[in-house]
């Protein structure tokens, strides 16, 4: 597998390991250190920050957990651009999440993710995650489309 694929590969286990709720999978896919920043949109305006692996699987399971108590969810992650340079990589792809329960599903949210990943022993590790939400201001730091 050639390291665009690795990191796509990545990507793909991000959304379906937390939609599954298998947070301490989902947890291996950062780096011990790793930071993970949403940044509030129109729908959902709520920004948060976890530090480090532990922080962001607690994180992930306080608002994915309540979220799965009550059905089913589907993080559509789509157009990744994927920028690979040595033992570095930077990826951009588009994401909706759907909730769904008994009721019916809706959208929760829809945004923008930038994350930069690390090589660690022949695997591709999430380094740092922001998601901008849709509506949502972006940092002077965040490119809202990769570089041609």
């Amino acid at each position: 597998m050639n390291d665009y694929e690795a990191v796509r590969r990545t990507i793909s286990l991000y959304s379906q390991l937390m939609d599954q709720g298998r947070f301490e999978e989902f947890g291996e896919l950062f780096t011990t250190d790793a930071e993970s920043t949403s940044i509030a949109g129109s729908v959902n305006p709520v920004s948060w920050t976890a530090h480090g692996r532990a922080d962001i699987v607690a994180n992930t399971r306080n608002i994915v957990g309540k979220l799965l108590e009550q059905g089913d969810l589907i993080h559509l992650a789509a157009n990744p651009v994927i920028d690979v340079e040595g033992d570095r990589a930077k990826a951009w792809w588009d994401v909706v999440v759907v909730h769904i329960t008994p009721g019916g599903f809706r959208p929760l949210r829809s945004g923008r993710y930038q994350v930069r990943f690390v090589r660690r022993e022949g695997r591709w590790l999430v380094a740092h995650r922001t998601l901008l939400q849709c509506g949502g201001t972006a940092p002077r730091d965040f490119e809202r489309v990769p570089p041609v």
